[in-house]
């Protein structure tokens, strides 16, 4: 058993290791770089805390504390998951490097607290454990894909300048038969305008252009060189309503 002495140290170079991975994010944590936040030789910490490995467990497992997990279960399962999928969701907006951990089964104090709590929401529903798991583990998997699509927009956003409103409003427009909508250059980019029509933008309806490629196209649709629509009645295997091209010399 870990020492009061013992287990404070882990906790302080833990917490270093978290407020570093906040900061620069986790892939510039290293034992050199904690152990010059806390003023301590990285030798110093090794009997404390094994390896780098051993060190990002522990990180993940003392984000997982602050979940908030009270009232858990409440005796509504559904208003339970939604509970901790936006407990989910907060964390990893907190700590984004969070993602990267939580793959394989964590036996911390804070993850087994954690589990008992998820499972605690799906008791009582007529399923073994296997189908208990299942239940919570696709709620709380389909969160973090869920937030690791917001975070990834927010880095994007973060890095080229655009706001994002720009591509949406691109899409909604491309969605009710305008075509691709021309976007604004990224900051930083040397001002460079949209790409011209045929290299990525979706040419509106109407268009000259348009009509020269193809007069059989949906409207926004836009081919390869040399590639022909087939006819919806063609029999080369495509459903019925489905359309299919075919490449010069035979190939589809």
């Amino acid at each position: 058993m870990a020492t009061p002495r013992a287990r404070s140290a882990s906790s302080a170079i833990t917490t270093a290791a978290v407020v570093l991975a906040d900061e620069e994010g986790v892939d510039a944590v290293s034992m050199r770089k904690v152990a010059a936040r806390m003023d301590h030789s990285p030798m110093a910490l090794y009997p404390h805390v094994g390896n780098k490995d051993d060190l990002t467990e522990l990180m993940y497992d003392v984000v997982l504390g602050e979940l908030d997990l009270t009232g858990i279960p409440s005796g509504s399962w559904r208003d339970d998951l939604a509970r901790l999928a936006r407990e989910m969701r907060r964390i990893h907006h907190a700590h984004p490097w969070l993602g990267r951990f939580g793959h394989r089964p964590s036996l911390g104090p804070n993850a087994l607290r954690f589990l008992e709590a998820g499972l605690a929401c799906v008791d009582g529903l007529g399923l073994d454990v296997d189908g208990m798991l299942d239940l919570l583990s696709t709620a709380l998997q389909f969160t973090r894909g869920f937030v690791g699509q917001e975070l990834g927009e927010a880095e994007a956003q973060r890095r080229t300048g655009m706001d994002l409103p720009a591509p949406h409003r691109a899409v909604h427009h491309a969605a009710a038969g305008g075509g691709w909508a021309p976007l604004p250059a990224p900051a930083g980019r040397g001002g460079r305008g949209p790409p011209r029509p045929g290299r990525g933008v979706r040419t509106p309806p109407g268009d000259g252009a348009g009509r020269a490629r193809g007069r059989d196209r949906p409207p926004g649709l836009i081919l390869p060189a040399g590639v022909t629509p087939l006819d919806r009645t063609s029999t080369c295997g495509a459903p019925p309503g489905r359309r299919r091209c075919r490449r010069p010399g035979g190939l589809r």
